[in-house]
């Protein structure tokens, strides 16, 4: 009974992890996007899911070690669970080392590393989109620029 109901644990949150890494292949195509829009999408995306998905992977891997040590009866089952957990594994260090290069920088070699979907110039885009909202504080470059210009 408890293997059972592990494996539906396990099945059910597969589902939403897999579901959603596709979800985020097939519907974040910038092709139809402006840069300041594709920007704001990914920064969404990374604030929500960043934490979210590799918890889930992190249960995930825990459920099919529990199941592994359950199956010691069934040698097939049980290193076809030891080869989910190492291809797992694989994927989130995959994952990790991606987020690692990706984490937003402060002063201007912002974003360096990232994918080469993250372009300079989407990235000047985001600095300016983030002056103009009400409450964002101005980049200090920005504010030195300004400074030196003098009142508009």
């Amino acid at each position: 009974m408890t293997a059972n109901a592990v494996r539906f644990i396990l099945l059910l949150l597969l589902a939403l992890l897999v579901g959603t890494m596709f979800g985020i292949w097939a519907g974040y195509n910038p092709a139809a996007l402006s840069a300041s829009a594709y920007v704001e999408q990914q920064q969404n995306a990374i604030r929500s899911l960043n934490t979210l998905l590799p918890a889930i992977g992190a249960m995930c891997i825990v459920l099919t070690v529990w199941l592994a040590i359950l199956a010691k009866d069934d040698a097939r089952a049980r290193y076809l669970l030891v080869a989910a957990v190492v291809c797992l594994l694989a994927a989130m260090a995959h994952g990790a080392r991606i987020g690692r290069h990706c984490r937003p920088r402060p002063g201007p070699a912002r974003g360096a590393g990232c994918p080469r979907a993250l372009k300079p110039s989407l990235q000047r885009t985001e600095i300016r989109s983030a002056s103009t909202r009400q409450g964002t504080p101005m980049p200090a470059r920005s504010r030195q620029r300004a400074s030196r210009q003098g009142p508009s």
